[in-house]
């Protein structure tokens, strides 16, 4: 079973407060850059370079903005937290894809996560295990398709 209350992952706990500085930042450039420029027009000099800097700093927290969210699709916590998995191991398989090998844990509640940890293939079934999961999403299908990628948890 997925408990939905795990830990977010470093991605979001240093990553959104970054976003967050860069932002006021670009704010505080843009708002003195206006200022500079109107005091500079109001005396009679004509420099449009302030101007420039006035809206290179919104053009850059745009672009930060958007790459940000592209970086975190999908959007939902499943995918930036470290869930619990825990349950009695129904059985273990291993997959190779690549040259990568995985070992596919079944629970017995029916939920069926990929183990990217070795010590995985020394579970055997009727154990209890307690995994560390994620959401994965591969780009091109559906959100519905998406399944689990799992780190080793202690025991319960």
């Amino acid at each position: 079973m997925i408990d939905h209350d795990g830990a977010w992952l470093p991605s979001v706990t240093i990553g959104l407060p970054i976003l967050g500085v860069l932002t006021l930042a670009s704010l505080a450039i843009t708002v003195i850059a206006i200022l500079a420029s109107v005091i500079k027009d109001y005396r009679g000099h004509r420099d449009h370079e302030h101007w420039v800097i006035a809206w290179l700093a919104p053009a850059a927290l745009l672009g930060l903005l958007i790459g940000s969210g592209a970086g975190y699709w999908p959007w939902g916590g499943d995918y930036h937290r470290l869930q619990p998995a825990t349950g009695t191991v129904q059985s273990v398989d291993t997959r190779f894809l690549a040259a990568s090998q995985y070992v596919v844990v079944t629970y017995d509640t029916g939920l069926i996560v990929r183990c990217d940890d070795s010590r995985c293939a020394t579970v055997t079934p009727g154990e209890q295990l307690r995994l560390l999961c994620t959401k994965e999403h591969q780009f091109g299908s559906p959100l519905a398709a998406d399944g689990w990628g799992c780190r080793w948890g202690q025991a319960p």
